[in-house]
């Protein structure tokens, strides 16, 4: 087993194997949409509600999916669900949804709930997979709120500004903004980039100086097959 399966297949936590952190999945809309708290907290809340209905909605139906035909289903799944939560943002949050943009659809493409859902088959009771999954989808939202935190806080000086966009069919209209007062290029796509690798590079700093040191697994040789003679 190579070292990148080892780590995606083994249990994800809030901290160690955070899927965005150690696995660095699910990064594009981490990085676009974290350019203020209120849209990084939007985006995160979504995309855990969204995986969760799924997840329910899939654990009960499981023994009707066919193996070979279950990444279609979880697809269908995940984008009628998506759907829906479109819908509900465009009634009551229609500016936060037109703030969050194309990235709110995607959320059913995201990999880190596909990867979630095909371990479906692992889990024989409904608690098990909300407790196993909800460090994982937690692990997910901490990492766009702590990026998002760090960007508006550096490039606009602020934290949790716009709020109240987060006020159901609020009527106020707020203009969109592309700079910030202070650091300007931490709003940026490169901003997003160089922030986050500064920040991977504090957490394993951190996971190194005073956390506990995973237990390196070793890695089987592959053996070499003799094939002389043989054909």
């Amino acid at each position: 087993m190579s070292e990148l399966s080892r780590i995606t297949e083994s249990p994800a936590s809030l901290w160690h194997n955070n899927p965005v952190f150690t696995q660095l999945l699910g990064l594009s809309p981490v990085l676009a949409v974290s350019t203020s708290v209120v849209l990084g907290f939007a985006l995160g809340v979504l995309t855990v509600l969204v995986f969760f209905f799924s997840a329910i909605l899939i654990f009960y139906i499981q023994h009707l999916i066919n193996d070979s035909w279950r990444f279609y289903i979880y697809l269908i799944v995940l984008a009628t669900i998506t759907t829906i939560a479109e819908i509900v943002l465009q009634i009551f949050w229609y500016q936060l949804y037109r703030d969050l943009g194309i990235y709110l659809p995607l959320i059913c493409c995201n990999v880190i709930l596909l990867m979630q859902l095909n371990k479906q088959d692992t889990f024989d009771s409904l608690s098990r997979l909300v407790s196993t999954s909800s460090r994982t989808m937690g692990g997910f939202f901490i990492a766009i709120l702590l990026l998002a935190s760090l960007r508006e806080l550096i490039g606009n000086g602020s934290l949790f500004d716009k709020w109240q966009l987060l006020i159901p069919a609020s009527s106020e209209i707020l203009p969109n903004e592309t700079g910030g007062e202070l650091l300007d290029f931490a709003l940026l796509q490169p901003g997003a980039l160089l922030i986050m690798g500064l920040l991977l590079a504090g957490i394993n700093w951190f996971n190194l100086a005073y956390g506990k040191a995973e237990e390196a697994q070793p890695v089987k040789p592959a053996k070499r097959a003799r094939v002389t003679g043989k054909i």
